[in-house]
């Protein structure tokens, strides 16, 4: 998405050398936007290709979530690379459903565990 077509989506235009977003819509200042910027980025995203994205071990609560929660969305194909039976924990321990992790939506690339270290 380039900037224009992201200002459009935003609502804002991104000017100065600190990029400041300022408001158009004037109605709007003082009120609460913030959630309203929000869906229309998300919106914005959803209209874009879903992109393959490496989740790298991803094994607390906030970070198995966000991955599950962005490839319901559509923004990504999430691929988690961590160990199954890691994630398999974290997700029982956080109430989140991952059965869907074999399908072609969301993957899980295992990996070896750390080698310690010869002293």
């Amino acid at each position: 998405m380039n900037r224009e077509a992201s200002e459009k989506a935003l609502g804002v235009t991104l000017e100065g050398r600190n990029r400041r977003a300022d408001i158009r819509d004037e109605s709007k200042v003082g009120k609460p936007i913030g959630r309203e910027k929000y869906q229309r980025l998300i919106a914005a995203a959803q209209s874009q290709t879903r992109i393959k994205v490496a989740v790298v071990h991803p094994c607390d609560d906030v970070s198995l979530r966000g991955a599950i929660e962005a490839s319901k969305l559509g923004l990504i194909e999430p691929i988690l690379v961590a160990p199954p039976e890691r994630l398999g924990n974290v997700a029982k321990e956080a109430h989140l459903d991952i059965s869907g992790l074999s399908s072609s939506r969301l993957r899980i690339a295992t990996i070896p565990p750390p080698r310690r270290s010869a002293l």
